[in-house]
């Protein structure tokens, strides 16, 4: 087992994937929908990661758009299933100063908001969803927009992501980008990201002289 050690100001998580076990939720609120609306939905690949907003003009003509959003966010917002933390994210939260983390997600805040309770986080002081940016993931102006409020630029910090959408989003932010296996594999992650793990037990985060040092374990 070999150790890379890298430092910064401030770590950027996405939300689905990455800190909660949301898979299972988000595919049956979408199956439900995608049922009740008369669409065929492709692979879940295909909207991790992404925007409802991004992605439902694909399926349903723009007259429809709003009430589908509508109905689909209802839906997430009353997850049927368990929302399990991301082996490791316990630790690493634990780990690190209030200050030094956001949560940067595609999610729209009612449903990321529901999910974290569901999951037993604590809201962060910096919380990005996909309704604070015009262009969602794979763009990068929701990392950007997380570094600037957390007062550093985002090249000072690293971003952890599961989705190829979100790891090009941090990428192109400027980000040091570690991605967790899952939701898509290695090798379609290792094409973008800095470092792939295959969970966050992976990642070791201690706070001193007011940098994070991160062992990564690979």
């Amino acid at each position: 087992m070999s150790t890379v050690n890298h430092t910064c100001s401030a770590l950027l998580f996405d939300m689905d994937g990455t800190l909660i076990d949301s898979a299972a939720a988000i595919e049956q609120a979408w199956k439900v929908w995608a049922d009740n609306a008369g669409v065929t939905m492709q692979a879940p690949s295909t909207y991790h990661g992404r925007t409802a907003r991004s992605f439902l003009p694909e399926l349903v003509s723009a007259d429809r758009l709003e009430a589908e959003l509508q109905a689909l966010a209802l839906l997430e917002e009353n997850p049927q299933t368990e929302i399990p933390l991301i082996a490791g994210a316990k630790q690493i939260l634990e780990a690190i100063p209030a200050d030094r983390w956001a949560i940067v997600t595609s999610s729209v805040q009612s449903v990321a908001l529901a999910r974290l309770s569901a999951a037993q986080i604590l809201t962060p002081a910096v919380f990005i969803t996909g309704g604070d940016v015009a262009k969602g993931k794979p763009a990068p102006h929701c990392y950007e927009l997380g570094a600037s409020c957390l007062g550093v630029a985002p090249a000072d910090c690293v971003a952890f992501e599961d989705s190829l959408a979100g790891v090009q989003s941090a990428q192109a932010a400027g980000c040091f980008c570690i991605a967790v296996e899952g939701t898509a594999d290695r090798s379609e992650l290792a094409r973008h990201a800095d470092i792939v793990v295959p969970t966050l037990e992976s990642v070791q985060v201690s706070y001193q002289d007011g940098q994070l040092h991160l062992q990564i374990h690979l």
